[in-house]
């Protein structure tokens, strides 16, 4: 493969069910005039894991399986920055599903911005209907935040809180600021 135009990065730790149906939705998604490559990294999972991330790069070569045997997400996104290929990398969390645009939403931001980075809303897929209390000013806790639809930027005046779950940055931010 080519150099990609982005590279998603999806770090996991024994969770291959919801590894498989995040690369399942992921790798549905083919943007117009955009090329992905999608970098597992296992942050030192027991063998289920690997198992998942084999069988699926069997059948679409843009996934490639890396191990971090250093415990630890920072570690392991590190891992991941090292091994992307693109100049943007893109991170999801191995239990997130992504619409049906993310990829070319993701790409074509970056190429009509000059965004350093950007992220998006991660909403919660509830099983069961959440206690009254938790709304989205509640949502902090279980990882989740959602500040509408219409972009914005984040500046010292306006200085929100991106998740890691769907966010993505030029690479070369972290050779100038580093890492994880």
């Amino acid at each position: 493969m080519t150099q990609p135009d982005l590279s998603v990065v999806i770090c996991t730790y024994n969770r291959p069910e919801l590894l498989r149906l995040a690369l399942t939705t992921l790798l549905r998604q083919a943007p117009a005039n955009l090329t992905y490559e999608v970098v597992v990294v296992d942050n030192n999972s027991t063998p289920a894991t690997r198992a998942v991330v084999d069988e699926i790069a069997q059948s679409d070569s843009r996934v490639r399986y890396v191990r971090e045997t250093r415990q630890g997400n920072a570690y392991a996104r590190n891992t991941g920055v090292v091994e992307a290929r693109a100049p943007i990398v893109a991170f999801l969390d191995d239990d997130v599903t992504v619409r049906e645009s993310w990829v070319e939403i993701t790409g074509r931001t970056f190429q009509k911005t000059n965004a350093d980075f950007i992220g998006g809303k991660v909403l919660p897929r509830w099983e069961a209907p959440p206690p009254s209390w938790l709304d989205v000013a509640n949502w902090a806790p279980i990882a989740a935040v959602d500040y509408g639809d219409a972009p914005f930027s984040i500046t010292a005046e306006n200085s929100l809180c991106l998740l890691t779950a769907n966010i993505a940055f030029k690479k070369d931010l972290f050779a100038k600021h580093g890492e994880f």
